[in-house]
């Protein structure tokens, strides 16, 4: 007969209420995408900036990922404002989704710079995945404690 372990729910957020927590790193979330959007597309057609470097695959995969983050924050923010708890379950449960798929981006990144020998880029992909994951892990446990708070 085991017992089962559950993960404490978090009575606040950054010295606020923690739906209003939740809130702002939405917010926040969906202006520093949109900037990172804007700055890009400026780099890639700007007359002032030589934008040889800047691939349109490089501009292409930025512009995705930073739409997807925008996505998934709106949902966040509407799940919040609304009081929709299937809305911040289903932004958890994708972010943890986007957890694996990083992962496994990682791990082919490293597989890659141990067949190339590239000992040092090995210690810094690993190094961003796991402040990746720790960061991502702090905001699966705000968000939950969101969704149970909202639930009762």
């Amino acid at each position: 007969m085991g017992s089962k372990c559950t993960l404490p729910v978090l009575p606040a957020c950054c010295c606020c209420q923690l739906r209003t927590g939740c809130l702002i790193y939405g917010y926040l979330v969906i202006v520093i995408c949109a900037s990172s959007m804007l700055v890009f597309i400026c780099i890639k057609f700007s007359p002032f900036i030589d934008s040889e470097k800047l691939s349109a695959k490089d501009l292409t995969i930025s512009l995705s990922v930073n739409s997807v983050l925008i996505a998934l924050n709106i949902v966040l923010v509407v799940g919040l404002h609304r009081e929709v708890a299937a809305l911040i379950k289903a932004y958890c449960w994708l972010l943890v989704v986007l957890q694996v798929m990083f992962a496994v981006l990682t791990f082919a990144l490293v597989f890659r710079a141990v067949l190339q020998h590239l000992y040092w880029l090995i210690l810094l992909y690993l190094g961003i995945f796991f402040l990746f994951t720790v960061y991502n892990f702090g905001v699966i446990m705000y968000t939950r404690s969101a969704y149970i708070q909202m639930k009762e």
